[in-house]
């Protein structure tokens, strides 16, 4: 009789970290083709490239998560976007400060499992100004906004607290 396999965890990024979604015994992390195996559920971001995790817990190993691909934050500095506050109640705020040159935005809101829980296309000619995500009926935690400028992704980790 084989023992369940541990749930699949999921990565998410925090500042200059990244998160593994679920609390295991051991971690096995992956960064492009080196795999290191540890105690730590938080990695640093070494840089662009793809990640993948997977817990050790009651005996076995989990199946890897889905692959966390990391392009272009140092690209964030050029669009000067500002997201606020963090850690936020019922509101987050995504400024971008000098406009926006593109063709399409879009933007959408992940919770620490990976699923999509709020989703919006923004007007670029409303790009000067400021737009707002509703996070009333989240619970707490960790979310990781996504943009989508143009077809380039810039992930920005969020808290989310009680009200």
């Amino acid at each position: 009789a084989g023992l369940p396999l541990p749930a699949t965890p999921g990565i998410t990024a925090i500042l200059d970290s990244l998160l593994c979604s679920i609390p295991g015994e051991m971690y096995r992390w992956q960064f492009d083709d080196s795999i290191s195996t540890n105690n730590e559920q938080t990695v640093p971001k070494y840089g662009d490239g793809n990640y993948r995790v997977r817990i050790f817990e009651g005996g076995c190993w989990s199946l890897w998560s889905s692959p966390f691909i990391i392009t272009g934050f140092a690209e964030i500095e050029d669009l000067s976007v500002k997201v606020y506050p963090s850690p936020a109640a019922d509101h987050v705020y995504i400024e971008f400060v000098n406009g926006l040159n593109a063709q399409s935005v879009s933007m959408r809101l992940i919770d620490m499992s990976g699923k999509l829980v709020f989703e919006s296309n923004l007007e670029t000619s409303l790009m000067n100004n400021r737009t707002q995500i509703p996070l009333q009926n989240l619970a707490s935690g960790v979310y990781t906004i996504i943009l989508t400028v143009d077809s380039k992704n810039y992930a920005v980790p969020i808290i989310k607290e009680r009200q």
